[in-house]
């Protein structure tokens, strides 16, 4: 192969990758202006990955940050007081029928996981359950709680706060966040792991 030809395949080859690249920043513009437009004009949920939040740190620093994302927002862009009290997921519960009720836009996986992980932080700050890794991305972690007077090999209770979420976007009115967390606590209570 002569270094003409060489030089033409890689001249090729650099035009395709770089034609990929402004079509994936294409794109991604296009889903933002649609988020604008679907949100009346605000964003809001564009989580960026930044140096705030990294896939190196421990599930419950980045499920806490998550969490302040999602109260921040929901003060914010709803005018919820989302203040990690029991009392804030019905707050939640009709933040999410506001914003997403009367469209039925489907969420995005990060508007998903910071809800997840706000429901999970009031879990967890109610009761003994701790943040740990599930490293999958539509579970980035879970609540583990051990009955109390069980060896920790056994019995071990796994929650997904993320799942309660994705029921409640999957079945806007005939699903209550409140009834659901409600319901887990007393269940967590009975089983002497709360």
């Amino acid at each position: 192969m002569d270094s003409t030809t060489l030089l033409s395949i890689i001249f090729l080859l650099t035009g395709i990758a770089l034609f990929g690249i402004a079509y994936a920043a294409w794109q991604r513009a296009r889903a933002n202006a649609e988020a604008e437009r679907i949100s009346g004009g605000r964003i809001l949920l564009n989580i960026e990955p930044t140096t705030i939040l990294t896939h190196e740190e421990p599930s419950d620093v980045r499920m806490k940050k998550m969490a302040d994302i999602c109260a921040s927002v929901g003060r914010r862009s709803f005018g919820e007081e989302l203040d990690y009290s029991v009392a804030s997921i019905s707050r939640m519960n009709r933040m999410i029928q506001r914003g997403w009720g009367k469209n039925g836009a489907a969420p995005s996986d990060n508007t998903v996981t910071a809800m997840g992980a706000y429901i999970g932080e009031v879990l967890a700050r109610n009761s003994r359950g701790r943040w740990v890794s599930d490293l999958t991305y539509v579970d980035p972690a879970t609540l583990l709680f051990v009955p109390r007077n069980v060896a920790p090999e056994e019995d071990v209770i796994r929650i997904s706060p993320f799942m309660m979420v994705r029921q409640k976007f999957a079945k806007m009115h005939g699903y209550d966040l409140a009834a659901a967390f409600t319901a887990t606590e007393q269940k967590l209570k009975e089983l002497n792991a709360a």
